[in-house]
């Protein structure tokens, strides 16, 4: 098929990188920690004879497992660490790594009218 090639990259300005780095790294630790709890619960329901404790230690698991959804961490995917990015400006980030795709059709009018295909990723070499 027949289109153009486009290289895209994340930037961040530096403010915005920071405070999203600090939101990310709370949500972490939240996460280990329902993790931690998750683990100690399914290594009692393992380790336990009673049946009712079973489905005790489940439920808590169970309910750990559900805080770590809620932790946040799945809203801080894509945010890059201080060693994922370098700067290009004044307060500028970019991320070292993009995406290739290319898009075929029109980029006015309707979305359904064009198709965008994911093609690879590319690095920038800061050196």
């Amino acid at each position: 098929e027949k289109g153009q090639v486009y290289l895209t990259w994340p930037v961040w300005s530096k403010a915005g990188l920071e405070k999203h780095q600090a939101l990310r790294a709370k949500a972490e630790v939240k996460y280990k920690e329902f993790e931690a709890e998750r683990d100690g619960e399914l290594e009692k329901m393992s380790t336990t004879p009673n049946i009712l404790h079973k489905a005790l230690h489940f439920r808590k698991a169970s309910a750990a497992t559900e805080k770590m959804d809620f932790s946040g961490l799945h809203n801080y995917v894509d945010v890059p660490s201080i060693d994922d990015v370098f700067e290009i400006g004044e307060g500028l980030q970019v991320v070292k790594t993009g995406t290739v795709w290319s898009r075929t059709g029109s980029f006015s009018g309707t979305f359904r009218a064009s198709r965008q295909q994911l093609l690879g990723s590319a690095a920038i070499n800061s050196s």
